[in-house]
């Protein structure tokens, strides 16, 4: 069953930018993994690998509204695209993204 807030959720992304066009993820995917942060409202989640970071909006976009929630996305590359969508196009979900990228990732 899908309630409310959900639906809300992925209206929320839907309206700023298509996501079956961007995303690397499948519609039952992203709901899946919406429901498990809904369900268990995680205080902090571990991202390994994000690319232009389509899959971190969805992620973002799911703990925003759990308080002190943040996103840990950790990249070896060092590519300026790392996190483009949520940084350009989200800015408020980019407050919540901790970004590790490079040697930095490497070497902390």
């Amino acid at each position: 069953m899908v309630d409310k807030y959900e639906v809300n959720i992925f209206n929320n992304i839907k309206s700023q930018l298509s996501i079956s066009k961007y995303s690397g993820m499948w519609e039952n995917q992203r709901t899946f993994i919406n429901r498990i942060i809904i369900k268990f409202r995680p205080k902090t989640i571990l991202e390994l690998g994000l690319s232009e970071g389509m899959g971190s909006i969805i992620l973002l976009n799911a703990i925003q509204e759990i308080r002190n929630s943040y996103l840990y996305s950790i990249d070896l590359t060092n590519s300026e695209m790392l996190g483009f969508y949520a940084k350009n196009v989200f800015p408020k979900l980019y407050k919540i993204l901790r970004l590790y990228k490079g040697n930095i990732a490497a070497n902390s």
